[in-house]
């Protein structure tokens, strides 16, 4: 009982993206993963050792990172869409990873994958 009280209410997010899609993005892929924080600092230590030489797992920082996936009418409305999600400041950054012109109906469309790290939903794990 307690993993499902402590879950986001993901709807909110799902009403967001909506709403910044406008009329000239679909969303084909909408993907939430719990992934390992990079850290420029230091490298995850997975393990540390005590003085009684006993290894203890360490805690490590994870963070929720939202993949999407889509078409846009134009390489323009796809430029677009990644300036309303960083607008928002919902995520710590929005990386555009790729883009492809590519037939959708009876014309082109641009095809994209963006990701985005979201602010301050972290949490440890063991």
């Amino acid at each position: 009982g307690r993993g499902l009280l402590e879950q986001p209410d993901w709807s909110q997010l799902l009403s967001i993206l909506s709403d910044l899609r406008g009329h000239d993005i679909a969303l084909a892929g909408v993907d939430l993963e719990l992934t390992p924080e990079q850290s420029a600092k230091a490298p995850v230590q997975e393990k540390k050792a005590t003085s009684k030489k006993k290894i203890i797992p360490t805690a490590r920082k994870t963070k929720w990172n939202l993949q999407m996936t889509g078409f846009g009418k134009t390489p323009e409305s796809v430029s677009q869409f990644v300036l309303r999600l960083e607008s928002t400041a919902l995520f710590d950054q929005v990386n555009l990873l790729k883009t492809n012109r590519e037939p959708f109906g009876t014309a082109d469309a641009t095809s994209f994958s963006i990701s985005c790290p979201l602010k301050g939903h972290g949490r440890s794990t063991q």
